[in-house]
């Protein structure tokens, strides 16, 4: 931005999710998660200038890690947001769980079981089973907190959970680790924690002949 002028420009985006099902040339919602400015929609997303409107109602974090609609909800207004942003560096900062807004994104409330799975760490994807809306998977990554003008204290918090695939059967109120591979220990030592990738998970797909 040019001191004192407004900018159509925003800073980075982590996350994106368009509603496939109800989008035209006249009407189509995008929303955008931004790495620590929150999340962003827009209803008429094909646009030359399309309208921004910021969503934040419930939410303690601003870091914004992935973007989910929620594909057993028709009505496209289920959506899924994993704070923190999962991409490592310094100033990637970790977030405090699952959110989800049963309003198209103008309310939100944290899924409980979610914080214990990846409070201090970055929701890096999202999959909610398109036959069972309780069945919830997320994937978590490596994030931070601390970012300063002068070295040390970036690196993840420790007691945080671990890296790996979570799984909840029960809508969100528990979550398991179902799935996790080695990764790195922190090092409080070291300037940046020396824990980086080894063992993040930064995507999910469905596998649409899965049973």
């Amino acid at each position: 931005q040019h001191w004192g002028r407004p900018t159509q420009w925003s800073g980075r985006v982590s996350a994106m999710s368009v509603d496939t099902r109800h989008c035209s040339a006249s009407a189509c919602k995008l929303y955008v998660g931004a790495a620590g400015g929150g999340v962003w929609r827009t209803n008429n997303a094909l646009a030359e200038r399309p309208n921004w409107k910021e969503l934040s109602t419930g939410m303690d974090s601003q870091a914004i890690g992935s973007i989910l609609i929620d594909p057993t909800d028709a009505t496209g207004n289920t959506i899924y947001v994993g704070t923190g942003e999962p991409n490592g560096s310094s100033d990637s900062e970790a977030g405090v769980g699952l959110y989800r807004s049963t309003d198209g994104g103008n309310h939100w409330t944290l899924v409980p079981g979610s914080r214990a799975a990846a409070a201090n760490r970055g929701i890096g994807g999202i999959v909610v089973n398109p036959s069972n809306p309780n069945h919830v998977l997320i994937g978590t990554a490596v994030a931070r907190h601390g970012l300063s003008s002068t070295s040390g204290g970036r690196y993840t918090p420790p007691g945080a959970p671990r890296l790996g695939l979570w799984e909840s059967r029960d809508g969100g109120a528990t979550f398991q680790l179902v799935f996790a591979r080695a990764q790195d220990v922190v090092n409080p030592d070291s300037p940046n924690g020396s824990d980086f990738f080894r063992g993040g998970i930064t995507d999910l797909e469905v596998d649409p002949q899965a049973p």
